[in-house]
């Protein structure tokens, strides 16, 4: 989060004002849903088929 701060501060905004103080939470967050499938294991992920997944 800190890291984000800084960035905002770099770009000339002040990281601490009201319409800024949660966006490093949610950049972090984001972040972690972006990343969130590396902690996947892709053979279990790829190994489904049509036939395995209901709805199909």
């Amino acid at each position: 989060e800190e890291a984000v701060r800084t960035l905002i501060a770099w770009a000339g905004d002040n990281p601490e004002r009201e319409g800024l103080i949660d966006t490093p939470k949610r950049v972090v967050n984001a972040y972690q849903e972006f990343f969130a499938g590396y902690e996947e294991d892709p053979e279990e992920v790829l190994g489904r088929t049509f036939e395995d997944v209901e709805g199909y």
